[in-house]
């Protein structure tokens, strides 16, 4: 797939979209600072301890090629986005059926699938 010149071309746009739009939002959430580094550590415990533990989790990475103190960055990161958009946004935005029924109305074509061979 990433042999075609074009899709490889459109891939690399999109990663490099992600990774610009992760870092405005991690700084938003930071310049807005309404989460406590408590919340972030509490959240990155309950994962951890979800997945068997520090020791586990470490053995896992290892086995991955990942270190464990990039992992807890990224997913302390990752964790201070999601409580800030839970925070500023979920819950303050709504929309109404109507407005959902004529947004997808209007852009049917984006909701499309393509054609694919069975």
């Amino acid at each position: 797939v990433l042999k075609d010149p074009a899709m490889r071309t459109e891939f690399m746009k999109s990663v490099a979209n992600q990774m610009i739009n992760r870092d405005l939002l991690l700084s938003a959430a930071k310049d807005a600072d309404n989460v406590t580094t408590e919340e972030i550590d509490k959240e990155s415990e309950n994962l951890i301890s979800s997945q068997g533990g520090k020791q586990d989790l470490e053995g896992q990475l290892k086995q991955s090629g990942l270190g464990y103190d990039a992992f807890l960055k990224d997913l302390k990161d990752d964790i201070h986005i999601k409580l800030f958009l839970d925070k500023d946004f979920v819950g303050k935005v709504k929309v109404t059926d109507e407005e959902a029924q004529k947004f997808f109305t209007e852009n049917a074509d984006k909701f499309g699938q393509p054609e694919q061979v069975k």
